[in-house]
C-alpha cells in the first residue's frame, strides 16, 4: 500500500498521506477520529480564563533543590 505522496512546491516538498492510506488508518485506529476528516469543527481560543499564567499547578511554595 502507498502511504504518502509528495509534492514538490517553492517552498519545499509537501508530504500528505494517501486516501488508501487514511481510510486503513482510522479502520485499523478508530479512536483516532471520524473517517469524514473535513466534518470537523475548526480549532478555536481556549475559554476565557484558561491557559496563561493565572493557571496554577499546586506547586507554589515547593521550594527547587
Amino acid at each position: 500500500m502507498e502511504t504518502y505522496t509528495t509534492t514538490s512546491t517553492e517552498h519545499g516538498d509537501v508530504v500528505s498521506a494517501t486516501p488508501e492510506y487514511i481510510r486503513w488508518f482510522l479502520r485499523a485506529y478508530p479512536g483516532a477520529g471520524p473517517e469524514n476528516r473535513l466534518g470537523r469543527a475548526p480549532s478555536r481560543s481556549p475559554a476565557p480564563g484558561l491557559g496563561g499564567p493565572e493557571v496554577s499547578f499546586g506547586l507554589e511554595g515547593v521550594i527547587d533543590f
